[in-house]
């Protein structure tokens, strides 16, 4: 009976954190909405044009959700060394893509700090510094998962846990890739 309390315990405290994570994320993109409807020209005059990594983002993320989801049937199937394997890969995939918005950075900021588009800019970089910031937390819960399944350690609410938080993320740059496509 403890197990089960405990568990319920869990889903309810990953409910309330990705809650608390959804507010955060609608509250950015809301205060940006109102930014740009309140701005006389958007966007501004000699703004750049999104980078076309973000595409290359956009693909990371979904096929690192796949394998997370590929390395979870994996592992309920008991094949635990699949999975981490699996897992793995999820890993180096999420790690590429944070290294791939870095290099979409680097490519627009120089354009941002040339021109008068702050808060341009400060959208844009909202929106994706805010995401990588919780990708990197999604690594080192997917580190953690990986290294627990290499060791025969890892349970299934461990790994739910982390898949569903990854999940969340992989939802959540969707609708911020899909924003800076209609915005920017």
């Amino acid at each position: 009976m403890n197990e089960e309390k405990s568990s319920a315990a869990g889903r309810l405290g990953m409910r309330l954190f990705l809650l608390s994570l959804s507010v955060l994320f609608t509250a950015s993109m809301v205060g940006i909405l109102v930014v740009r409807a309140k701005a006389a020209t958007w966007p501004p005059e000699g703004a750049p044009p999104l980078p076309a990594g973000l595409w290359l983002s956009t693909g990371l993320i979904l096929l690192s959700s796949w394998t997370l989801s590929a390395g979870s049937r994996r592992f309920s199937q008991g094949a635990g060394k699949v999975a981490a394997n699996y897992l793995l890969v999820t890993n180096v995939l999420a790690l590429v893509f944070l290294a791939n918005q870095v290099l979409n950075w680097q490519a627009l900021w120089p354009a941002f700090a040339a021109r008068a588009t702050a808060l341009y800019a400060f959208s844009f970089f909202l929106l994706t510094v805010l995401h990588a910031l919780h990708v990197l937390g999604g690594v080192v819960s997917l580190a953690v998962v990986t290294v627990k399944a290499r060791r025969a350690r890892l349970t299934l609410q461990g790994l739910s846990y982390a898949a569903t938080y990854w999940h969340f993320l992989t939802v959540v740059w969707l609708v911020i890739f899909a924003l800076l496509q209609v915005l920017f």
